[in-house]
């Protein structure tokens, strides 16, 4: 059923057939989204007075019809497209992949993945936000061969995110900052995750003000070197810790392996443990609870005891 497009001097009908061999300046009424778009260098995007919030094809919000890819690999240029895997269609930050997406992209129900090639990337600082769920991927097989180094203190930061995010396939070489941290965000680790450390305030995963963190049950997690802790929650968050865990000889916790604090959660029913480190397992408090679903006083990595105070629970 055609739609009239009013944006004119003559009211255009508009169908709701999408083109097979759209032309530049086709239009087309995706009724999925209930929006009028326009063909426009290779996309549909919102068609001006389309029902949208963009302010024209040229210069406005690409509204996707479907799931997108973007790449970024370490001879990517930043003014690509990201759409390629190649050096001339690639970017070459994750940071800049993040920041294009949420200026530029009404992503509605579908999802950007973000693709990140083999070598080393400053980290994620994730302050803007696009407005629908992201991707990002690695090398899930080997995640040693796409190293994130810390950016503003961390590897891979999420703030006030209004739209989920899942990722895996990193190393997070922390040095002594922070790796994943879900900050009044929602983040789910879904492959395979690596985090190297050198001691001081090291911590690879963590839940913070609010935040959500899902280690999805049996997905490979591996520490290599010294840390404050494993995994955080603090300030009303929550983690849900069901990973399969490798500690590398010499792996070490100077706080707790797993740290709950402020009226936080951290669920850890783990698939198994390869390896041993030193440190205590868990310290708990201020109304806080490390649930282990009757693990037992050992259920998590460490040499020594765990402690519970100021209205905290280890069951």
């Amino acid at each position: 059923m055609p739609v009239y497009f009013n944006n004119s001097a003559k009211p255009v009908k508009v169908s709701d057939t999408a083109p097979s061999n759209p032309k530049a300046g086709d239009l087309w009424y995706n009724s999925a989204v209930g929006k009028i778009l326009v063909y426009y260098d290779g996309f549909w995007v919102l068609a001006p007075g389309g029902g949208g919030t963009s302010s024209g094809a040229n210069g406005g919000r690409d509204l996707l019809t479907s799931n997108r890819t973007y790449y970024v690999r370490t001879d990517g240029d930043n003014d690509n497209d990201g759409l390629a895997n190649t050096s001339d269609g690639a970017w070459a930050t994750l940071q800049h992949a993040w920041d294009w997406a949420a200026a530029n992209l009404d992503i509605g129900a579908y999802t950007v993945t973000i693709q990140v090639g083999t070598g080393t990337f400053a980290g994620l600082n994730a302050q803007s936000k696009p407005n629908g769920s992201m991707v990002l991927v690695g090398n899930t097989t080997t995640p040693s061969n796409v190293v994130i180094t810390p950016n503003a203190g961390s590897c891979l930061n999420f703030f006030n995110q209004p739209n989920s995010v899942s990722l895996g396939g990193f190393r997070c070489a922390l040095g002594t900052a922070t790796g994943v941290v879900a900050s009044n965000s929602v983040v789910s680790i879904t492959g395979r995750m690596e985090f190297t450390g050198s001691g001081g305030n090291a911590r690879p995963l963590m839940a913070i003000y609010g935040g959500q963190l899902y280690i999805w049950y049996g997905t490979p997690v591996s520490f290599d070197g010294t840390f404050s802790r494993g995994v955080t929650a603090y300030y009303q968050a929550y983690c849900e810790f069901y990973p399969a865990i490798t500690l590398v000889a010499g792996t070490s916790f100077s706080n707790a392996f797993a740290f709950a604090a402020m009226n936080s959660s951290i669920e850890a029913d783990h698939a198994g443990i390869t390896g041993t480190a030193t440190g205590k397992r868990y310290d708990v408090t201020t109304n806080s609870v490390i649930e282990t679903f009757a693990g037992g006083a050992n259920h998590l990595p460490g040499a020594t005891s765990g402690t519970t105070a100021t209205g905290g629970q280890y069951v």
